[in-house]
């Protein structure tokens, strides 16, 4: 690798650059609201319950709370540390939702704040503008980063342990090693599959610059943090399998030793269905439909960035191939390509805002608008893609906590969310399990009812089955719901 320059843009196009990054922010602000909305608003409920429990219960960061297992507390996936900020900051604002998206947006910066920093140390200063202009703008991004979600604080940690890990080849300070693994540490509590891969293109770095004994203390840095790591998926597996036994609802998967769930089997990977999710996605969610066809310009240029680029590239595939049925679950993780998109495509743009020669009149303009096309395109995707509410939802919520107690514990089969789905259950703000209507079967309602259970809500919309609705004919009918042409009841066990 080369070493950086100190290029920068001029006053004009840097003027350009601030009204671009200022609408990207102001765009974090769009729909600002202290509610939830989708996509993925039951991964937002889980998140924002662990940061109300952590406010409620003493800041135990050790143990955070869910609300979808009854009476049994404690499941623990990642390490809650945004979740501890958010309830550290609801100490002076009090709990609210504006707080969570606050915190999200942050950590959000602080991930493009250290892609600046990562890129500028590569190459120049005017690159890192454009690779983050780009970044900003990605879609998935745009949403992501202000939702009720880790993925910001994720991205975040991976981009500073990068940028620590190459100024650390520069300096051979050891506090540059001491962020490199902090920020490792943080990553692999907060969300591995973001940042276990990132050493690779660290390591290229420092091995390209033939940083022998810097390269070693980085892996053994790495190292350590990977190891942080490894002991808190131990501990969460043990807290994890303490939580009772409901196997008598039908569709319940215990939440210990689910390494499949993220894995998924070998023949997954030669699914044309999957494959093909996966693609829409980044054509759509990262890529912003068209652009992609530019992203081949950035192959034939000689660049220091070019070698680095590609190895984070191939780097975040193989993430992609390892967690492969949590990134066909879930969108959100193909928020690691979005650094790597935007490096690919800031690289022509970079190259017509740097043209000189006979065409420079005419690059420079192309390439700006080019810029600015893509943001366009990432905010207009935004808009009319994201953002919807569950008002429905909420309604019901808002009708089981008018018509229940802090202690009642609520079967939630009002529609088809599943068994670790707590959205029902967060509208409410009640405890207990969610269960999709037609899996609610009478011996689930027993075993539930051994477990504490006291409410159960159901619906004619997605009803239960006959079964199950003789069964339920037994118990009271406290109040119905009208939403529209449909009924929700609640009904109390004797």
């Amino acid at each position: 690798m080369r070493p950086a320059t100190s290029f920068g843009p001029d006053r004009r196009l840097l003027s350009v650059f601030a009204a671009l990054a200022v609408g990207l922010v102001g765009m974090r602000f769009y729909l600002f609201r202290p509610f939830l909305d989708d996509p993925h608003a039951f991964r937002q409920a889980w998140t924002s319950y662990y940061a109300i429990d952590l406010y409620q219960s003493g800041l135990n960061i050790f143990r955070p709370s869910i609300i979808s297992m009854g009476n049994h507390r404690h499941i623990l996936i990642e390490f809650p540390f945004p979740e501890w900020i958010t309830a550290l900051l609801y100490h002076v604002t009090g709990p609210t939702l504006l707080v969570d998206r606050v915190v999200s947006i942050a950590f959000f910066l602080g991930s493009a704040y250290f892609l600046f920093r990562l890129v500028a140390l590569i190459q120049d200063r005017l690159l890192a503008w454009t690779v983050v202009l780009v970044y900003m703008a990605v879609p998935l991004g745009i949403y992501f980063s202000r939702a009720i979600h880790i993925d910001a604080a994720a991205l975040c940690c991976g981009h500073a342990l990068l940028f620590y890990f190459l100024r650390y080849g520069e300096t051979g300070r050891k506090r540059d090693l001491a962020g490199a693994f902090v920020a490792s540490a943080l990553g692999f509590l907060i969300k591995a599959p973001y940042v276990f891969f990132l050493i690779l293109p660290a390591l290229y770095a420092q091995l390209s610059r033939r940083q022998w004994r810097v390269a070693a203390m980085s892996a053994a840095a790495f190292g350590a943090a990977l190891a942080v790591g490894l002991a808190w998926y131990g501990y969460a597996q043990t807290v994890n399998r303490r939580a009772p036994d409901l196997s008598v609802v039908k569709g319940f998967e215990p939440t210990a030793d689910r390494v499949d769930f993220y894995v998924g089997t070998a023949d997954r990977r030669f699914a044309s269905d999957d494959w093909r999710t996966i693609r829409t996605r980044l054509r759509r969610e990262i890529a912003g439909e068209v652009w992609w066809m530019l992203l081949p310009l950035g192959l034939v240029w000689r660049g220091s960035l070019r070698s680095f680029a590609a190895v984070w590239t191939l780097g975040t595939v193989g993430s992609l191939l390892l967690f492969f049925a949590a990134n066909v679950l879930h969108n959100y993780y193909q928020l690691t390509f979005a650094a790597p998109f935007a490096i690919w495509l800031a690289i022509p743009l970079y190259r017509g805002l740097r043209a000189e020669g006979r065409f420079a009149s005419l690059l420079r303009p192309l390439a700006l608008v080019l810029l600015v096309g893509y943001v366009g395109t990432g905010v207009r995707f935004v808009i009319r893609n994201y953002y919807q509410i569950d008002r429905e939802g909420m309604l019901v919520g808002e009708f089981v906590r008018g018509k229940t107690t802090d202690s009642d514990l609520v079967i939630m089969a009002y529609n088809d969310a599943y068994y670790l789905d707590p959205r029902y259950l967060y509208y409410a703000q009640r405890r207990g399990w969610s269960v999709r209507g037609v899996w609610l079967e009478p011996q689930a309602i027993e075993g539930l009812r051994a477990h504490g259970a006291t409410v159960v809500v159901t619906s004619d919309r997605w009803p239960a089955p006959p079964p199950t609705a003789r069964y339920l004919e037994a118990f009271p009918i406290i109040d119905t719901l009208l939403l529209g042409n449909d009924q929700v009841f609640l009904r109390r066990f004797n």
